[in-house]
């Protein structure tokens, strides 16, 4: 290597140096999932998932299992109050736009978010802004009964409880599945 040719790889150090701390700054590499961190008794499910609490989880399978298993049960209880129910999340996966439940009765189409998490877990702003962003997408094409719903097993913050409000979308947290829909679903119970 020639000295001009040193000098410019010198010289553009500070620039590498530069772009990978802003890099870092502004996009922390993201934390490993948490999926693993309880192991799960399947002889015993019924007493470790207390309320569905999703802290239990074990693996993805499971995770995506008890999601659907969360969403069946806002779907039911649409259902038993005259709603039509379109199980949007369960049919179409992680390409649900963020509505899993798509319910209607009369002149009301509601878009439902469903999230089963564990009680240690947040709903932020930015949930309730996916949802908003559906629902006001359904709107502008005519929709204008089009109404959004938020149910989650755990708290919500301040601010996404206050978005939700700003924006127009029914936000229910700490609303867990009933036991007794658990029991009648539960896919670990023994035979």
């Amino acid at each position: 290597m020639k000295d001009n040719e040193i000098f410019a790889v010198v010289a553009f150090l500070p620039v590498i140096y530069v772009y990978y701390f802003i890099v870092s700054a502004f996009f922390p590499k993201k934390k490993e999932d948490n999926f693993h961190a309880k192991p799960v008794d399947k002889d015993n499910f019924d007493d470790q998932l207390i309320d569905s609490n999703p802290g239990y989880y074990t693996d993805k399978s499971t995770c995506v299992l008890l999601g659907e298993i969360y969403e069946r049960y806002i779907g039911h209880t649409l259902e038993e109050q005259g709603f039509a129910v379109e199980y949007n999340g369960i049919n179409k996966g992680k390409e649900d736009g963020g509505v899993d439940l798509i319910a209607r009765k009369d002149d009301v189409t509601a878009f439902i978010q469903c999230k089963n998490w564990g009680k240690e877990q947040t709903i932020h702003e930015k949930h309730v802004y996916q949802l908003h962003g559906a629902v006001d997408e359904e709107r502008r094409s005519g929709n204008a009964g089009c109404i959004g719903i938020f149910c989650c097993t755990c708290k919500a913050s301040d601010r996404a409880k206050a978005a939700a409000k700003n924006l127009g979308i029914l936000l229910k947290d700490n609303c867990p599945m009933s036991k007794e829909y658990w029991q009648q679903n539960n896919p670990f119970k023994k035979k």
